[in-house]
């Protein structure tokens, strides 16, 4: 789903519990930063954002309700509206509802806030000026919409997406790889040298060979039909919309990044996105402000770099907790001293991005193809 239906499936929210609420307008531009749009329930009127997860995890819906709800502040409010927060997933329940309701009461009093899913389910609880309104709403049942492939069975899951790594880049020029090279014969083989189970990697093996990924051939694995993998990969990279963070220095003055880098313990931060593919001297497109990629909670990265939210205009560095994290910092190396992550891992950071994202992570893929032929 992506932002339009994001508030198609809001406003249908709305109308089957709210009588008289509606959707005024969408987000325009740069002047309505941090926004998709403005919910009115007269007499309330509500700045709204809406983000979304794959999988129905406390953690990750809490992960991104964290982001939206620092956010706030920097966010354009039409006169009087309040803040809410829509996260769009594949299901909920009653142990959902509670942990949401705790984060919010604990950390973010104002914000009203609702769950809903693709088909209309929804538990909505809204901060109007009349009082507190809830409501939960289970939609009728009928015929099952095609499920999206869930981070589970998903043929780019984690560590899957490590083991194409693997795969990948031991074909690639010693200053951009300086993980394993070589054959790698059999499932067992690339377990050990991935670091996973036996069973995970022969369940990989099946999962790419089924769908005429990989053979074996003269004693190796080999991916075949790259193209249209790595076309899928970066696919199913552009359907999820990224958290990125934008911030900018409390203060107002510089913001120091490789001193920032430099002060994380290693393997928690590394740098991707754009940035990355300059410093692997791929950069086809003009770079925009920095992504930085952290194991640690956005929250304690940002307080220790002296950093406040703002808006993309504004923004001296983006920061974003990866939902894939083993494939991406199993896989950093570094650049002049920097963490950086792999080349291949630039492109899917770039991919999502606006402007010439698409066209930058094409770029890359052109190159790692070209490896394979050199």
């Amino acid at each position: 789903m992506n932002r339009v239906d994001h508030i198609q499936l809001l406003e249908h929210a709305l109308a089957q519990s709210l009588s008289g609420c509606f959707v005024e307008r969408e987000a325009a531009g740069p002047g309505d930063r941090g926004l998709d749009c403005v919910v009115v329930c007269p007499p309330s009127k509500f700045a709204t954002r809406i983000v979304s997860v794959t999988a129905p995890r406390v953690s990750d819906v809490l992960g991104r309700l964290a982001v939206a709800v620092l956010e706030r502040k920097s966010w354009c409010f039409p006169d009087g509206a309040a803040p809410f927060v829509v996260v769009v997933m594949p299901s909920w329940g009653s142990k959902m509802v509670e942990a949401v309701r705790d984060f919010i009461e604990r950390l973010a009093g104002d914000v009203s806030w609702m769950l809903v899913t693709p088909q209309g389910s929804h538990h909505l609880e809204l901060k109007a000026k009349t009082g507190l309104v809830v409501v939960e709403r289970t939609a009728e049942p009928g015929p099952q919409p095609q499920r999206p492939i869930s981070r589970k069975g998903s043929l780019f899951s984690d560590l899957n997406r490590w083991m194409l790594k693997l795969l990948i880049l031991r074909h690639a020029p010693k200053s951009r790889w300086p993980g394993h090279r070589g054959k790698i014969p059999n499932p067992t083989h690339l377990g050990r040298i991935a670091g996973v189970s036996v069973e995970t990697a022969h369940q990989f093996v099946r999962a790419f060979a089924e769908r005429d990924f990989l053979r074996a051939e003269s004693g190796d694995l080999k991916l075949v039909r790259v193209r249209e993998m790595l076309e899928a990969w970066l696919a199913e990279e552009r359907r999820v919309s990224p958290a990125w963070t934008h911030a900018r220095s409390i203060d107002g003055g510089p913001f120091d990044l490789e001193r920032a880098l430099a002060s994380r313990p290693q393997g928690m931060v590394a740098l991707g996105g754009f940035e990355a593919c300059r410093r692997h001297g791929l950069l086809h497109t003009t770079p925009g402000v920095p992504l930085v990629l952290s194991a640690e909670a956005l929250p304690a990265v940002v307080a220790a770099w002296d950093l406040g939210f703002c808006g993309q205009q504004e923004a001296q560095v983006m920061i974003a907790e990866p939902r894939h994290r083993a494939s991406v910092f199993r896989a950093v190396g570094l650049i002049d001293g920097l963490p950086v992550v792999d080349i291949l891992q630039a492109a899917l950071d770039v991919a999502p991005m606006p402007g010439r994202g698409l066209e930058q992570a094409e770029f890359v893929i052109e190159e790692i193809l070209s490896w394979r032929s050199s």
